[in-house]
């Protein structure tokens, strides 16, 4: 059996989550001032959380503008979630920005194939070959005639998901040894 060590991470300080976040969101210094300035506001609503920050940050990377960001600011600051059970703050504001991440997909091929991740167990590796099969089966991406149709869709998806840090690259490999098992 294989063992993983369990390291517990902390908030980030403000100016770590800030950098992780300006790193995952590509800012860099020829972006404008107004822009940061924005950004950094959106920054602080993940509080710090390294999985907010990550997957916020990877899905407004290709926000250009002043005003693309202060919409998403105050987008994330009227979001609210439904009671989902002994919850703390830490995790709802973690879940809010993972919802926005979703919410800021661009395509319904990603928002579906995300969705079936989300139906497998947390920590459980999926197989590349079972998202196709379901995908197939219940037509997510509309009548295909092919099961390669498929697959080309499932697999652009993953690689999208995985860009936006949505959805993990798991360590243990396919049948085939082409890499291809995902975790969210």
């Amino acid at each position: 059996m294989e063992c993983q060590v369990i390291i517990p991470m902390d908030v980030l300080e403000s100016d770590e989550a800030w950098a992780l976040f300006r790193m995952k969101a590509k800012l860099n210094e020829r972006v404008s001032r107004d822009i940061l300035e924005e950004a950094q506001k959106v920054a602080k609503e993940c509080k710090g959380l390294p999985v907010a920050i990550v997957t916020l940050a990877a899905a407004l990377k290709s926000t250009k503008t002043r005003k693309g960001w202060e919409v998403a600011r105050k987008k994330l600051e009227r979001s609210r979630l439904v009671e989902i059970g002994n919850i703390g703050e830490e995790e709802k504001n973690a879940y809010l920005c993972i919802k926005m991440s979703y919410e800021y997909l661009k395509k319904e091929t990603n928002k579906k194939c995300f969705l079936l991740c989300g139906l497998y167990p947390e920590d459980h590796s999926i197989k590349v070959e079972d998202l196709v099969l379901y995908a197939w089966g219940l037509e997510l991406f509309g009548k295909a005639d092919l099961i390669g149709e498929v697959r080309i869709q499932v697999l652009e998806a993953i690689d999208y998901l995985k860009d936006s840090c949505l959805l993990l690259e798991d360590e243990v490999e396919d049948e085939d040894g082409d890499g291809g098992r995902y975790g969210p």
